[in-house]
């Protein structure tokens, strides 16, 4: 017996006339109930037509009363459709029956497609003002500490304040310089007090 053509056996007789869950009364030409299609469901008898599932569901099967949510990592803008698409490499979805995917933050991206956790976001480069640390085998970008800076992308190591300078702030991609004729004999200096130290003369030999 024809699939399309069957609304319950146990119906009999009464199958053309009265349609289960699942199945719609089909009223061009002869009578006849018929499955609920896929992206379709009907969740009530004795219906004319099947609805379309919502955005952010799906069904893959026929003869449905309901819709599925999407899983996690996937995600439907549109309604009616049997299938959910996965989010795509550099976004993610925390939550079911999403109608998108939330991106990952700026410089960083996820392994591959189908993400579902803001944590498979990682770091694809390192700006200036921070170095490079490999964690697990991804790339992790930590600030720069105070009393020290760094002025390239991508390193994997931040650089001391020198002499006459300092840097009181993180991820800095330089050095504050002493003012006037203070001078301080520290590396890594965090404060512009350090800057208070003894003055130093350089003898010229000259009289």
């Amino acid at each position: 017996m024809p699939v399309q053509l069957v609304c319950s056996a146990i119906l009999g007789i009464l199958s053309a006339h009265f349609a289960l869950r699942g199945t719609y009364m089909d009223t061009t030409g002869s009578p006849a109930c018929r499955l609920c299609g896929e992206g379709t469901f009907n969740n009530d008898t004795g219906s004319t037509s099947c609805e379309e599932c919502d955005e952010g569901h799906y069904q893959i099967e026929l003869g449905k009363n309901f819709c599925y949510a999407c899983n996690r990592g996937t995600y439907q803008p549109q309604k009616g459709k049997n299938i959910c698409l996965q989010c795509a490499k550099g976004y993610y979805r925390e939550i079911e029956g999403g109608l998108s995917c939330s991106k990952c933050d700026d410089k960083m991206t996820t392994d591959g497609q189908g993400s579902i956790s803001r944590t498979e976001c990682h770091f694809t480069s390192c700006s200036s003002g921070s170095k490079v640390v490999i964690v697990n085998g991804r790339v992790t970008c930590v600030a720069c500490p105070l009393g020290t800076f760094q002025n390239k992308q991508n390193q994997t190591s931040c650089t001391s304040c020198p002499l006459d300078t300092y840097q009181d702030a993180e991820s800095s991609v330089s050095c504050v310089q002493c003012q006037g004729e203070q001078y301080h004999l520290h590396w890594w200096s965090t404060d512009q007090q350090d800057c208070e130290g003894p003055e130093i003369t350089i003898s010229t030999g000259k009289s």
